[in-house]
């Protein structure tokens, strides 16, 4: 049974060690996140290694502080003699983590390490800056001081995000790079549910991490993913490819039917002509998330649209669901009452129309 001990403690950072019945190797992760409501702290993957019989040693933070804080020097000081007898160590983390994977992986004297998205940019958590930013440093040192010149080291990243400007310039012998392209920030979260973190991190550990066993795999499994396709939908959207983006965020809608999600395939039909589809995925995310009065009145204002092209082409079914629709989101609105009277007048000159020795009435569009 494994022992889980507080090895270290201070007012920004916990180190847990646990330990395990292996003793060819041992795990240094780092949190992704603010940890300070967890108690007693809890690693990142701390479970995992806890499985697999491998001893590990967690730096589990209190805040957001990207371990830019003077206890660190401490704490590694501890951690590297507590690793010291053991052939092959880890540093491994993602976000915040990956980024303490890779700054302080020649302190801990590394063999692996394995960084799986790290946020490397001092803006790097503001989505609304799109330029590279300066890096992170600690003691005012680039990033590329702290990385151990004697590890294997495994990159993981979507090239396509803001902190790619500066991992792409962290390079050597020693250094992989797994390039994932449209999948977004979260690549633990990818290679977890798709199957793959578990082989990667057992192969890392034992120091076989060819990277090239992966690419394939990967940018196959990109497709069950529903980051992927928000991101082609985003470029088709920007190319004005709106009926492709429309086609991409609908697959994004299958995988993951999240409000953001439906609205960008509404808007996409929307922006392409397709009226019908665009007002049905707006009462969709309504009904994810109610009480948008913007979104209520775009949702009702197309379902009306929709009805009235119904009409047109005689299809008095499909304008009735698309008015019936519209009278739940909307009960009190004047025009859908209106509208739903004049499908009542409308059924009931086709049902007079019907009767024996009766001519067909005309449908007048609305």
């Amino acid at each position: 049974m494994s022992i889980s001990n507080v090895i270290f403690q201070s007012e920004h950072i916990a180190v847990v060690q646990t330990s395990g019945t292996r003793t060819d190797a041992i795990a240094v992760t780092f949190t992704p996140e603010d940890h300070r409501h967890v108690s007693p702290p809890q690693g990142f993957s701390q479970a995992y290694f806890q499985n697999l019989g491998i001893p590990s040693i967690a730096f589990v933070s209190n805040s957001d502080h990207w371990w830019q804080i003077e206890d660190m020097k401490e704490a590694l000081a501890v951690v590297r003699s507590a690793v010291s007898a053991f052939p092959r160590v880890l540093s491994y983390g993602t976000a915040m983590g990956a980024y303490g994977a890779l700054i302080f992986s020649s302190a801990l004297g590394a063999t692996e390490v394995l960084a799986l998205a790290p946020l490397i940019s001092r803006a790097a958590k503001d989505a609304r800056q799109e330029a590279p930013t300066e890096m992170l440093a600690l003691d005012r040192q680039e990033v590329g001081e702290g990385i151990s010149q004697h590890a294997n080291v495994l990159l993981v990243y979507d090239p396509l995000t803001r902190d790619a400007y500066h991992l792409r310039k962290i390079v050597g012998d020693h250094v992989q790079h797994l390039k994932i392209p449209l999948i977004g920030q979260n690549v633990f979260s990818f290679l977890k549910t798709n199957g793959v973190l578990d082989a990667l991190l057992q192969d890392t550990i034992a120091g076989d991490s060819d990277l090239a066993n992966y690419r394939d795999d990967v940018l196959q499994k990109r497709k069950l993913w529903p980051t992927y396709w928000l991101g082609l939908g985003e470029k088709a959207s920007e190319a004005g490819r709106h009926k492709d983006a429309a086609a991409c965020f609908e697959r994004a809608a299958g995988l993951d039917p999240r409000y953001p999600t439906l609205l960008k395939w509404a808007r996409s039909c929307e922006r392409s002509g397709d009226i019908e589809t665009a007002a049905q995925q707006y009462a969709q995310a309504l009904l994810v998330k109610p009480g948008d009065e913007r979104v209520t009145e775009k949702t009702v204002k197309l379902l009306l649209a929709a009805t009235r092209t119904a009409i047109r082409n005689g299809d008095l079914d499909q304008a009735t669901e698309n008015a019936e629709l519209a009278a739940r989101i909307a009960p009190d609105n004047e025009d859908v009452k209106a509208t739903e009277q004049r499908l009542v007048r409308i059924r009931n000159r086709e049902s007079h129309s019907s009767l024996p020795g009766q001519a067909p009435a005309d449908v007048q569009p609305m």
